[in-house]
């Protein structure tokens, strides 16, 4: 069993995975959304526990950057933790003191209520181990050499993102916008083409816009991995820079990649400066798993989306966990093009099983 469930996170990312045991499997949350994501997640956990009728175990919660759209819903998590019956073996996150070169201190002191500060000072005062299995230290994949690999009851993951050179980026940006101001730097973008003149390309067209690489120091800063079981792939992408994902991708075993990968949870929300024609190119994914529900933003963007149709395999399913107007073009056009299309409920989200 190899599962992803994309919970309804709004405009945000919030992924449970299941694998193993199809009667009670491991399971791996992968952000938390926006913190009115906190009420869905909350059933999810709610829902595993009656099921399995014993304590829910999470191997490994990664928190993959400090945009709201990831975090909040961590800090909501994490400030309920002690009356759940939930049990985190591991948690990876990058705050203040990573991105410093340095591992935080066992104890919190006082610190702001900005998101990143939050979570850090939620974590100091937490049992769960931080960034374990990095020995405390960021979770970051060094320049030359392996990328590092860890095993994870059986999860077979290989670090991607981010390099030291991302997190430097995001120091200043942490110290004078996120610390001073708790202003999340994603705050800054704004749709350029009205997603209705879009609509009216073709996708052939749209696939070759120019590639213009969001470079903005928080997105950069994600943890992105890919995740192996019973030989099955899925490169779990955040909001990672694709040139740095590209990168370290070369590094990886041909092995690993040859013939594609089942799965791609694609990068900031579909966003066109995150899905590159080389990523795509490369990957080959059989499953293209886009969260959000459209808001503020209005991802995903028409351009990453028809790259992926257009330089993707021959056979691919897109898997949207909201049905919104910004992704519903993409059912009309499966006959046309080849793919199959899914989508969630604003309750649900969606279920991929791989």
């Amino acid at each position: 069993m190899f599962r992803i469930h994309m919970l309804p996170a709004m405009f945000g990312d919030c992924l449970w995975v299941d694998y193993g045991n199809p009667d009670d499997p491991n399971v791996i949350l992968i952000d938390a959304g926006t913190a009115g994501t906190w009420k869905p997640l909350l059933r999810k956990i709610e829902d595993r526990i009656e099921k399995t009728g014993k304590p829910l175990v999470i191997e490994l919660f990664v928190v993959t950057h400090v945009d709201r759209d990831h975090i909040g819903g961590a800090i909501k998590f994490m400030e309920q933790l002690r009356n759940l019956n939930v049990t985190i073996r591991e948690v990876w996150f990058n705050g203040w003191h990573h991105l410093n070169g340095e591992v935080p201190p066992e104890k919190r002191d006082g610190l702001g209520a900005v998101d990143g500060e939050h979570l850090t000072a939620l974590l100091r005062d937490s049992p769960v181990p931080w960034n374990g299995l990095f020995e405390r230290g960021a979770v970051v994949a060094p320049a030359t050499g392996e990328l590092p690999q860890r095993t994870i009851a059986g999860m077979e993951l290989i670090l991607l993102s981010p390099d030291q050179d991302k997190l430097d980026k995001l120091i200043k940006v942490w110290m004078n916008e996120v610390l001073a101001e708790g202003v999340v730097p994603g705050d800054a973008f704004e749709v350029e083409t009205p997603p209705d003149l879009l609509g009216k390309l073709p996708v052939d067209v749209l696939a070759g816009y120019p590639f213009e690489c969001d470079d903005t120091e928080a997105n950069g800063s994600s943890i992105a991995f890919l995740a192996t079981f019973e030989e099955k792939t899925i490169l779990f992408g955040a909001d990672a820079h694709p040139d740095l994902l590209v990168k370290n991708l070369a590094r990886v075993k041909p092995s690993k990649l040859k013939g594609g990968i089942a799965a791609l949870k694609v990068s900031h929300h579909g966003s066109k400066g995150k899905t590159n024609d080389e990523l795509v190119s490369l990957l080959q994914a059989e499953h293209y798993l886009v969260s959000t529900n459209g808001s503020i933003y209005s991802h995903p963007d028409d351009e990453a989306i028809a790259r992926i149709i257009v330089l993707g395999p021959a056979v691919k399913q897109l898997h949207f966990n909201y049905d919104r107007p910004t992704n519903r073009r993409w059912a009309d056009e499966e006959d046309e093009h080849g793919y199959t299309t899914r989508y969630g409920t604003d309750t649900e989200g969606l279920i991929v099983d791989l």
